[in-house]
This record gives structure tokens, C-alpha cells and sequence, in this order.
């Protein structure tokens, strides 16, 4: 399964007081990678002379679907890969507004606009962070687990061969083995909030092939996950994750 990686939609401009205008000239997918969101957050920060936003000094300044201290964690993280024109004031930093607009696994920069001076974060108490894994369903996660990649790949048995063989035997070798390793698994894992597949966490829930499970439960294992968020703080989730073999269903 290839997944696509958390990017820009459309790039955001900023137009300055005295209608200047900065525009974003790069951003990178962001990095810890932000999960699955649905909202809007409204954040101010500064932008330094070479054009490269101030994280450090992102405050909170609205939320839609998502806490403050999420808006920010999300923003911080989406933001910190991004480059703009450098600010045409002479000064050394500009204050700015950024809208963002998070629709699942992608992004879209809203124009930005100069501000006086920098909004103060909303004074917000975090949440009580749950002791046990969450279901990805739970209304309290803000932020959805999103897998990103897997350390490996399913490893199938070589198929055998010989200078002796005849096309029409080696194409039946490889019907063969696409036969015996057809059909699905299905996993229940725990992702921690490191992101990964905690150990032993993998407890296979159904599975067409147990000849497929075997080589399955490593891939399945390996793989890492933009780890799920309450208000901005990584949590333990629960995962269910299906993996098909050569023919999916099998005969």
C-alpha cells in the first residue's frame, strides 16, 4: 500500500499592512508527521528575515474541530518545513496570522496577514490523557493515526528454478506459489505514542491463509504510524490493519 505523505494543497500569501505581499516558496511534509484531521486552526507566529517561520513563537489563536493545544501541535509541526519570501519590511521578523485548513491527510495554507503584535495562547488545561489504548473511533482523539511507512516488505519464498525448466513450467511454479499464499490477513494492533507497533501487541483477529499470516505478522509489526493526539499529545490507539496476499480472497 503506498501512502501519500501530508502536503502542501496550496500555498498561502501574506499581504503586510501596507499591501506588501509574502508568499510561501516551500514547504516540506512535515516532520514528526501530523495523523488524520478534519479542521481549521487559526495560529500567529513570526517570520525571520531569511524568511523562515519562528515555531517557537506560534501561539494558538483559534480552533475549529480541534482543542487549542492541538491546533498548535498540528500547526508547529505543519509549519516547520515551510520557507517564504523574505519580509520586505527591513525589519528583522514579521508578525503574522496563518489559517489552515486540515481535510484528512492533506493541508491548505490560507492567506496570511500581518498583525501588530503576537496573539497570547488561550489559557487551556490539557485533558486527562487516557492510562489505556484508545479505538481509532473515540471522539476524544483530535488527531487519527496515520501510517507512513514499514521498515519491510513480505518476503515470499524463492521460487525455484533450473536451466531444465521450460517457460510454461516456470509460469506454473509461479501460479503455484501465488495459490498458496492468496488471501488476506487481518491484525489488531496497539500503536504507541512513539508511533510504533508496540511489541506482542499483534493478535491476528481473521486470516484465509495461515501460510500467508506467517509472513504477514513481521510486515505488520514493522510499521510506523504518525501516532494518534489528544490535544496535541501523542496517545496509545488501537489498530486494525488488513494485508493481502498475491490473490486477495483466494479460491
Amino acid at each position: 500500500m503506498r501512502l501519500v505523505p501530508t502536503t502542501i494543497a496550496a500555498l498561502g500569501v501574506l499581504h503586510g499592512a501596507s499591501g506588501q505581499t509574502i508568499r510561501v516558496k516551500s514547504c516540506r511534509p512535515p516532520s514528526p508527521p501530523v495523523g488524520y484531521i478534519r479542521g481549521t486552526v487559526q495560529v500567529s507566529f513570526l517570520i525571520d528575515s531569511k524568511g523562515r517561520p519562528d515555531t517557537s513563537s506560534l501561539r494558538a489563536v483559534g480552533a475549529d474541530s480541534i482543542s487549542m493545544l492541538g491546533a498548535r501541535s498540528a500547526a508547529t509541526r505543519q509549519l516547520a518545513g515551510c520557507t517564504f519570501e523574505e519580509p520586505p519590511t527591513g525589519r528583522k521578523s514579521q508578525s503574522v496570522i496563518q489559517t489552515i485548513h486540515f481535510i484528512g491527510p492533506g493541508v491548505t495554507l490560507s492567506s496570511l496577514r500581518a498583525t501588530a503584535e503576537l496573539e497570547q495562547d488561550i489559557a487551556v488545561l490539557p485533558p486527562p490523557l487516557p492510562a489505556e489504548p484508545l479505538e481509532v473511533t473515540d471522539t476524544l482523539l483530535e488527531e487519527h493515526p496515520r501510517q507512513f511507512r514499514c521498515a519491510r516488505g513480505p518476503i515470499f519464498p524463492p521460487i525455484s528454478s533450473s536451466r531444465s525448466q521450460t517457460p510454461q513450467s516456470v509460469v506454473s511454479a509461479v501460479m503455484d506459489q501465488a495459490r498458496e499464499y492468496s488471501g488476506s490477513v487481518t491484525a489488531r494492533v496497539t500503536v504507541g505514542a512513539d508511533g510504533k507497533v508496540e511489541p506482542g501487541s499483534v493478535t491476528i483477529v481473521s486470516s484465509t491463509n495461515p501460510s500467508l499470516t506467517n509472513i504477514m505478522r513481521p510486515v505488520i509489526a514493522s510499521c510506523e504510524y504518525a501516532p494518534g493526539r489528544i490535544s496535541g499529545v501523542p496517545v496509545r490507539t488501537f489498530m486494525t490493519v488488513v494485508r493481502n496476499g498475491f490473490m486477495p480472497g483466494g479460491e
